[in-house]
């Protein structure tokens, strides 16, 4: 079957089932249709009122999906409420238990004050961070589970009757989003958040003279917690709407220059103050080096975090051109 609206329905429902399973689906589907269109038109050709008529019958993609997954008949979570159950899940449950096992790692830093004792602290440290891990996961599922539990016997309805209009067109396979990509990224942007406002000491070096040596100045970074919270913020929405779209597409384009400029924006007013830095770090740093490129070398200490910022704008540039000629690229 050729017609667009049925390519657009089949993936729809394929993309909802395992990968190994998806090819056989398809052509299943599409013989189904195909044979149903027969039945009612005969010899003649099917016009758009009998393919939209035929899916209609078959039902919304999500419904046929279960029906291909056997998750019809579960005791607690049922049908497409479960199949929405599971991609939540897939997406939720990752994030929460990496991030609070990242925060946990850090916390178990601030116990040990020289770098060898850490060899006697690690058993306890990675005890505590997996004990963290399965904590954040196991909380993050329960109040899932009962959200979807409520959700159901509500018989609350993700799709309207009328579906059809709603299907996006069928991605070019170089345009797809595979879901663990936003994922990883939103991880990175809640260890960002955790790691500067959190543990902004934990950033520096240490000498056997002085001890642990932080390089940024934390009374500054905590009295400009919201400019960091912004930039996370931003550069998590863009990746909300990566899980969302699942493709490179023109909305996901223009979502990604407008966060990407705010959160740029945010990391330039975090970034150019000279406060940011510790001026004994950058001392005690430049007394350790010697040779004619002392002053040079303590000028790039004294100023790294405009290299930073310059990094990140870099970054989200790139981010910026790569994201939009992949939507003008591929998005039909």
């Amino acid at each position: 079957m050729k017609n667009d609206l049925v390519k657009r329905y089949v993936y729809a429902v394929t993309c909802n089932l395992p990968i190994k399973t998806q090819p056989e689906v398809e052509k299943e589907i599409e013989s189904m249709i195909t044979e149903m269109l027969d039945a009612r038109c005969g010899n003649a050709e099917p016009s758009m009122k009998d393919i939209r008529a035929v899916l209609t019958e078959l039902g919304s993609p999500e419904e046929l999906a279960v029906k291909y997954s056997g998750d019809e008949n579960k005791a607690l979570i049922s049908g497409i409420y479960l199949l929405w159950f599971k991609k939540i899940l897939k997406i939720v449950l990752p994030i929460a238990a990496a991030g609070v096992a990242f925060a946990t790692l850090l916390a178990s830093f601030v116990h040990w004050q020289q770098p060898f004792e850490m060899y006697d602290y690690a058993p306890d440290i990675i005890g505590e961070v997996i004990s963290g891990a399965i904590n954040g996961a196991a909380g993050a599922f329960v109040w899932i589970t009962v959200i979807f539990i409520i959700l159901e016997r509500k018989k609350v309805k993700f799709n309207g009757d009328e579906f059809l209009s709603k299907l996006r067109p069928v991605p070019d396979k170089r345009a797809r989003i595979k879901i663990h990509e936003p994922v990883i990224n939103i991880l990175w942007h809640v260890a960002t958040v955790v790691l500067f406002l959190g543990f902004p000491y934990l950033m520096g070096g240490y000498s056997e003279s002085t001890g642990w040596i932080p390089a940024f100045n934390e009374s500054y970074i905590r009295a400009s917690w919201y400019l960091v919270t912004l930039w996370a913020a931003f550069g998590i929405a863009r990746e909300i709407v990566k899980l969302l779209e699942r493709r490179y597409s023109k909305r996901l384009a223009l979502t990604t220059v407008v966060t990407n400029i705010l959160t740029g924006i945010a990391a330039t007013l975090f970034f150019v103050n000279h406060s940011i830095m510790n001026p004994v770090f950058v001392e005690k740093v430049t007394s350790m080096i010697e040779g004619v490129a002392v002053n040079e070398i303590g000028w790039a200490l004294g100023h790294i975090y405009l290299f930073i910022l310059a990094v990140m704008l870099f970054a989200l540039l790139l981010d910026i051109g790569v994201t939009t000629f992949r939507a003008i690229r591929y998005e039909k």
